[in-house]
């Protein structure tokens, strides 16, 4: 799929992950850099084995915001668990701030305050674009369907009345939840158009 980076700088990204048969030891859904790794700090795993830049929650409900995987989490587990069936909502913002949610409902931050991405309020984490670009994850050795829109029965494994019909501001896509307002869904058609293209002012043709 597209980097996240692409589409969020330009208002906001929305996509789904539904867990299909997680592993209640190591499931991770969120977002990932594909540069900037960290070197771990205090030297386990390996002195030179190195964690990648991350904004993540795992089953349990804690959150993976910093270089290491283990250990330095987020306890956000006064929230329950995710399990089987569930549907997170995972919403960035042009400004890094990303925000998780659970069957519709939006994550409390470790503040104990409620996220609310059409506002920005409250937080899980924020990223920062310039590390690199940033794509969506779902692991480690467990079973998901993501939604980017594209298909509100998430593979056919909701039917009838559960089928999502949810679109975003440009009425694009068909997700579960309804996206945040300003929060686009991550595809070619929420793209900035382009300084020469076939919709803008000037055309290729133009400068040949």
């Amino acid at each position: 799929t597209h980097s996240v980076n692409n589409v969020a700088k330009n208002g906001g990204v929305y996509f789904e992950v539904r867990l299909d048969a997680i592993d209640t030891s190591r499931t991770y859904i969120g977002v990932i850099c594909q540069t900037g790794l960290f070197p771990n700090a205090d030297g386990t795993n390996g002195a030179t084995y190195a964690f990648p830049k991350k904004a993540l929650i795992n089953n349990a409900i804690r959150g993976f915001f910093d270089a290491r995987v283990d250990g330095n989490s987020t306890d956000l587990t006064s929230q329950g668990t995710l399990a089987n069936g569930d549907v997170v909502g995972v919403a960035i913002n042009s400004d890094g701030k990303v925000f998780f949610s659970k069957n519709g409902t939006f994550l409390d931050n470790e503040d104990g305050d409620t996220g609310n991405p059409s506002t920005g309020a409250n937080p899980m984490v924020t990223i920062d674009f310039d590390d690199g670009e940033w794509l969506p994850v779902a692991g480690y050795n467990s079973d998901f369907t993501v939604n980017f829109g594209q298909d509100g029965s998430f593979a056919g494994l909701l039917t009838g009345d559960d089928i999502g019909t949810a679109t975003d501001g440009n009425s694009i896509g068909a997700f579960k939840y309804a996206p945040p307002s300003g929060y686009l869904a991550l595809c070619t058609a929420n793209l900035p158009e382009p300084t020469i293209g076939a919709n803008s002012g000037s055309q290729a043709t133009d400068h040949f």
